[in-house]
């Protein structure tokens, strides 16, 4: 399943069972992993956000106004 992704979204992690993937615009991108994953017949029981700490986003905004930073 973690194949049919569309580009704008970055595969994280899979399981067994499950993919965890990334996206910066979930209200655009979701609804195009739906489409793709019923379209390969695979059946999504559950499409859930996974919440970040307040850490890794502060990680994150670092990181991308630092280039040299990490």
């Amino acid at each position: 399943a973690s194949g049919l992704l569309p580009p704008d979204a970055v595969l994280v992690e899979v399981g067994e069972d499950w993919i965890r993937y990334r996206v910066a615009s979930p209200a655009e991108v979701n609804p195009k992993v739906l489409q793709s994953m019923a379209a390969a017949n695979v059946r999504v029981v559950t499409l859930a956000p996974v919440e970040q700490s307040l850490e890794e986003i502060y990680l994150k905004v670092i990181k991308e106004t630092d280039p040299g930073y990490g």
